[in-house]
């Protein structure tokens, strides 16, 4: 019997022998499924760049070099992603979504070693969650995000200096610690913990470990893309804004394209340099066969209706005529209304005003109070309405000035005006840093107006928040983010609150 099976021993060596140098010699490592190789990182710098048709270029030529490089899923996920967050259309959602579950079992299909597995796997169900949030799949959108959480926890675990992770913790941090007070028992449940703070932390390391190391360089477009949204809708801090815009400008490494051009109009916006957007927007390099970023017109549109210039139409006429998603085009018609008024149109006013209802959908804040104006039959006050524009532009003195020549509370016909009056000049002190004006005209606007039904109340309750939080008094700041809180109004609420509860978790953070 010993004799019998030492025969048959070798045989089994050589066939075991043989298996292993199969498996070693027969297939590719299986670090090389996941190459993000020089022609990867120029296929994702034209996807960033929105030059989708070059991406595809490159992500073929990389499928007939490499055709089990996973990296092309991922990157193709990317055009899938982009093309549903800026065209926002309902039939393109309905024709992509299935390369959600093929991608996924392509990578799950395989075993590696790589931090690129789970990283990948993660990063499509967390941009299919933004995907199904945007066309109202809000419980899937949810079970993607949690699904995203575990891998990336899991990868973490595994891989804690996998750099490409902290684009994904950032964002990941961002949104949870984003879920407001009265629902984050949801996000526990789940078991999953975020903070903003946090979030943005782990973004400016990306940003700076790219500065140093140029291999990861390619990451710092999408980095600034998602530290400009934080900057402007939840950290209070104008230098911030203006040292990351810096930081944007002198960078060698940025993809380019109409991308990086939304990021910096943003951010010139928020910080109201209302003539550098119009120059950023107008000088924007776009590719001819770049995907179109309608948006990027209802912006400029919109600066140039602030600068009371006679060509604000042409573009805001651009994006409703062309775009094929939903948000902002009321407040687009809305916008081409009040240039229209401006200048003296009265007709072509109303013909703008009654196209609110039937067009757009009434999601966004700034589309709900264009909705509001529609329904309402009221023409604005041509003089307000400038200060307003001027104010959003950036033009303090001019703002005042038109607002003041001759006009003062009481000339006006209803409380609704003579409370805007007061709220104007407050906003226009505030923009010029006069804020013992600011604070005075503030506390006026809450005492008249905290129980009308308009924003002016709850906004000057959240001025007074940021001016206190600025000035390092953290009681009189919380005091005023928590009564706005408890105001009601009927326009620009989700954003104003969210600002204040932002400022609620800012402040007891440093607590």
């Amino acid at each position: 019997m010993k004799k019998h099976f030492a025969k048959y021993l070798p045989k089994v060596l050589i066939l075991k022998l043989l298996l292993v140098v199969i498996l070693l010699f027969g297939s590719k490592p299986v670090f090389s499924q996941y190459d993000f190789n020089s022609g990867c990182v120029k296929a994702y710098n034209e996807i960033i760049s929105l030059n989708f048709r070059a991406g595809k270029k490159l992500l073929d030529k990389e499928k007939e070099i490499n055709p089990d490089n996973k990296i092309i899923l991922f990157l193709e996920n990317y055009i899938d992603f982009l093309t549903l967050s800026i065209g926002e259309n309902k039939s393109d959602f309905e024709k992509l979504f299935p390369h959600r579950a093929e991608r996924i079992e392509a990578l799950q299909s395989i075993r590696s070693a790589s931090p690129w597995h789970r990283h990948t796997q993660a990063t499509i169900y967390l941009q299919w969650a933004f995907a199904r949030v945007k066309f109202g799949e809000y419980f899937m959108a949810g079970l993607d995000m949690n699904r995203a959480y575990r891998l990336l926890a899991d990868n973490k675990k595994e891989n804690p200096e996998f750099v490409p992770d902290l684009l994904l913790d950032g964002v990941m941090n961002v949104l949870i610690g984003s879920i407001p007070e009265k629902y984050k028992w949801t996000a526990r449940l789940a078991g999953m913990e975020g903070n903003i703070e946090t979030g943005r932390n782990k973004l400016y390391e990306l940003i700076r470990i790219a500065e140093r190391n140029p291999s990861w360089s390619h990451f710092s477009s999408e980095a600034f893309f998602y530290l400009s949204f934080i900057e402007i809708n939840l950290h209070n801090d104008k230098n911030a804004v203006i040292a990351l815009l810096k930081r944007i400008e002198t960078s060698k490494d940025l993809a380019g394209g109409p991308l990086i051009c939304y990021i910096q109009a943003n951010l010139n916006k928020h910080i109201k340099e209302n003539d550098k957007v119009i120059e950023l927007i107008e000088n924007c390099n776009f590719s001819g066969n770049s995907y179109p970023f309608y948006y990027l017109d209802f912006v400029l549109g919109c600066a140039r209706l602030n600068r009371l210039d006679k060509n604000a139409a042409r573009p805001l006429l651009n994006y409703v005529n062309r775009y094929e998603g939903s948000n902002y085009i009321k407040s687009a018609y809305q916008r081409l209304a009040w240039n229209s008024l401006i200048n003296g149109d009265e007709n072509a006013y109303h013909f703008y005003i009654s196209q609110i209802p039937d067009h757009g959908q009434a999601f966004t804040d700034e589309d709900k109070q264009a909705q509001a104006e529609a329904l309402s039959n009221e023409l604005p006050n041509i003089r307000l309405l400038k200060a307003r524009l001027l104010f959003d532009g950036g033009y303090f003195e001019t703002a005042l000035k038109t607002m003041e020549n001759g006009l003062t509370p009481s000339d006006l016909p209803s409380k609704k005006d003579t409370l805007e009056y007061i709220y104007r000049k407050a906003r226009i002190f505030h923009g010029w840093s006069k804020i013992t004006q600011a604070v005075s005209n503030y506390e006026l606007v809450i005492d008249s107006g905290k129980d009308l039904p308009y924003f002016y109340a709850g906004n000057s309750a959240l001025q007074l928040g940021l001016i206190y939080e600025a000035m390092k008094q953290p009681e009189k700041a919380l005091h005023y983010y928590n009564m706005c809180l408890k105001l009601r109004f009927n326009e620009y609420q989700t954003s104003i609150h969210q600002k204040a509860k932002a400022g609620i978790n800012r402040i007891s953070g440093k607590k």
